[in-house]
């Protein structure tokens, strides 16, 4: 299970979203491109086979921000960029991420319902999404 990008310029797109995050300082993900392209072009991923999301909660340094991660993929749907299905979204995301130690995410529903609040790098998400959206 993985997402679905809009079917126009998605190679460019996926590719920008991708140099950004793992390009941050410190990066965002740990994975590579060839996973990264999976996650977002609704094909199926091996088994043990996902991004790690290293994107860490400014509360707390020993824990990564998983509110962080619901901003961003909230931001690519309201972008229009990610047309897949919302209701299988706590699913997708499980499926897709892990932590930096390779455990899949929990409790996605407790992060969706905090986004609303001040997430982890919040100003660099908004600029990768302003950025994505530059793309012609």
């Amino acid at each position: 299970m993985s997402f679905k990008w809009k079917a126009e310029n998605y190679h460019k797109e996926i590719e920008f979203l991708y140099d950004s995050l793992i390009n941050s300082k410190p990066p965002f993900i740990s994975s590579s491109l060839k996973t990264f392209i999976k996650a977002f072009t609704h094909k199926h991923s091996e088994e043990g086979e996902s991004i790690k999301w290293l994107c860490k909660n400014i509360k707390n340094e020993k824990q990564i921000s998983k509110v962080s991660l619901v901003s961003l993929l909230d931001s690519l749907f309201r972008g229009g960029y990610i047309v897949s299905d919302l209701n299988y979204f706590n699913k997708t995301v499980k499926n897709i991420f892990c932590s930096p130690n390779g455990e899949k995410l929990k409790n996605i529903k407790v992060s969706k319902a905090e986004k609303s609040k001040n997430p982890s790098r919040i100003q660099e998400i908004r600029a990768i999404i302003d950025g994505l959206s530059n793309i012609a």
